[in-house]
């Protein structure tokens, strides 16, 4: 079973121009020179990362891709079912709620509250299986083992150092299950 067919692998592509467009084009007017300016001041609100556009759809397709690639990976690469996933640097936790919206029991951390507090009234407002909390991507535990760990490039790319990457990547084996996949 392939992942995605090249269509859509272009298609995503494209969707992630018109996201890094969107953007650009938002922080050149607004005098922002870091997409952090902004994105922090209102973690999660569409119009505070994109000002002056509408991004529901754009963001709501490229969330749909990359659920649909999580869980084609699970259920390819994991062994055994795939029933709890965890995303370490969830900002607003577009992935956390998209992936309990479809049946898996989810958790998502930031080091940034105001995402968390995002996060955390969409999971009371949807009653999803998930929850949020405050952590550090480099340092962190979990009391039970998960099946899947997922940490997008968007989010990786924090990690600046070669040590931050290689503490994170030490923390996420040490969440997942025996089998499980990150």
């Amino acid at each position: 079973m392939d992942f995605f067919h090249r269509e859509d692998v272009g298609q995503s592509l494209q969707w992630m121009r018109e996201v890094a467009e969107h953007v650009d084009h938002g922080h050149r007017a607004h005098g922002s020179h870091t997409s952090h300016d902004r994105v922090f001041e209102h973690p999660c609100s569409e119009d505070s990362v994109i000002p002056g556009h509408h991004t529901g759809d754009v963001l709501h397709r490229l969330t749909n891709v990359e659920a649909d690639f999580l869980a084609a990976a699970s259920a390819k690469y994991a062994v055994g079912r795939v029933k709890s996933m965890l995303e370490p640097g969830c900002g607003g936790g577009r992935l956390v709620a998209e992936m309990a919206r479809r049946g898996f029991r989810t958790a998502g951390f930031d080091n940034n509250q105001k995402s968390i507090d995002y996060l955390k009234q969409t999971i009371r407002r949807e009653k999803l299986p998930a929850r949020a909390y405050l952590d550090d991507m480099t340092a962190f535990t979990v009391s039970k083992p998960v099946d899947v760990v997922f940490n997008t490039f968007n989010t990786f790319r924090h990690l600046t150092t070669e040590a931050a990457a290689l503490s994170h990547l030490q923390c996420a084996a040490g969440a997942l299950r025996r089998g499980g996949l990150f």
